[in-house]
């Protein structure tokens, strides 16, 4: 509930700061998505599921000082392929709707992140294809 309007807010100031469908619109669309709004959301997820199982705020920055940096290069594995085609290809007003789809299952994995006692298990990429 609190990704949802955060994304559309998100996604319109990409386009209306990046607009076009051009590499370079949605290659910098992306990255700007990646670097600030990624770790800003997963901060945010992080800190309210603590909050909402009565932790407190010091308990929530230590899991985010703990776990951010890890979880966000793992998100990068996901989304950035998933952005691209997010930004790319799919219309303005579906995007949220796109993301939201993808985030079903990260949220899964944010789950379980969240809940382990170590650090967020690195995600491989997945491995080229011969040509």
């Amino acid at each position: 509930l609190a990704v949802g309007p955060v994304l559309a807010f998100w996604f319109d100031f990409l386009e209306w700061l990046l607009p076009g469908r051009r590499k370079r619109a949605i290659a910098a669309r992306t990255a700007l998505d990646q670097s600030l709004q990624v770790p800003f959301c997963i901060s945010m997820i992080f800190a309210l599921s603590s909050l909402a199982e009565g932790h407190g705020l010091d308990y929530c920055r230590k899991k985010i000082d703990d776990k951010l940096f890890d979880t966000w290069r793992n998100c990068l594995v996901v989304f950035v392929p998933a952005q691209v085609i997010n930004q790319g290809l799919v219309p303005l007003k579906y995007r949220v709707l796109f993301q939201a789809i993808i985030s079903f299952f990260w949220d899964t994995y944010l789950s379980i992140v969240s809940h382990s006692v170590t650090a967020a298990p690195i995600l491989a990429p997945p491995p080229l294809l011969p040509l």
